[in-house]
């Protein structure tokens, strides 16, 4: 990986640091970096409730024919009890900016929203079924 590209890197993670998101070691991955904030405003995983729904942001070494990129993840339980793994990976280290990379957090956001809610629907129709 070239200067350049590190301290691109190392650029996007302090300016994400410094916005809140919180280091952590992930036990499940060999990340590099992992990084996690949670939000406000959105469904709240059921496993988890009432907790804020949380996003990760992982920094990979070389993958996807880049010398790194950024994974971008959203899991959570539905109301039916179902586990979802909503993930934008393969984020090219050269274009991933805070700012890109906050706009990925929001679509990921957004695209759970919409699971968790037509889930719910989904559960009130079969429960409505067995009345």
């Amino acid at each position: 990986m070239s200067v350049n590209n590190r301290k691109n890197w190392e650029i996007t993670i302090d300016e994400l640091l410094q916005d809140g998101w919180k280091e952590f070691k992930n036990p499940f991955s060999d990340n590099k970096i992992s990084l996690a904030k949670t939000f406000e405003g959105y469904e709240k995983c059921y496993c988890n409730a009432p907790k804020n729904k949380q996003v990760e942001i992982y920094k990979h070494g070389y993958a996807y024919g880049h010398e790194g990129g950024f994974e971008v993840e959203v899991c959570g339980e539905l109301p039916d009890g179902e586990w979802v793994r909503l993930t934008a990976y393969g984020l090219c280290p050269l274009n991933s900016t805070k700012a890109s990379l906050e706009e990925k957090v929001i679509e990921l956001l957004k695209a759970w929203d919409f699971m968790v809610k037509n889930n719910k629907d989904y559960v009130n129709r079969k429960q409505n079924e067995t009345y």
